[in-house]
């Protein structure tokens, strides 16, 4: 299986902001917004912080009951991170993964972005004001 690389924040199209544990990131180019739930977002933290897939993943199967598939889960969602151009391959650290525990669990383990096209129409008039 290919080894999980290190990722980082797609700059400068990308902009990202973590309030209260929830990720929000914002496509410059077409104005399309993603939101992350808590578990997502502190996953996407450890990503955009440069901590490498494989470190994560170490850290996922330390957390109290993670399901057995937690590393099809951390594949696919960097993949829909990858796809949807929120972050791209980029060098990977040796830094120890901090994972939000209790959002894990709370979300049921689910990593989760889902993409809004609501606000594109105001943020791309921004652009142009």
């Amino acid at each position: 299986m290919k080894s999980l690389n290190g990722y980082k924040l797609n700059e400068p199209k990308m902009f990202s902001d973590i309030t209260c544990g929830v990720a929000v990131v914002i496509n410059s180019e077409t104005g399309i917004y993603y939101c992350l739930n808590e578990f997502g977002s502190s996953v996407f933290e450890n990503l955009i912080d440069g901590v490498s897939g494989e470190n994560i993943l170490e850290a996922l199967h330390t957390l109290s009951g993670a399901p057995d598939d937690i590393e099809t889960r951390l594949r696919v969602f960097i993949k829909a991170l990858t796809d949807s151009g929120l972050v791209s391959e980029g060098p990977g650290s040796s830094s120890k993964a901090k994972i939000n525990e209790q959002a894990a669990q709370a979300d049921k383990f689910v990593l989760e972005a889902k993409e809004y096209n609501d606000a594109r129409a105001v943020l791309l008039t921004q652009e142009e004001v």
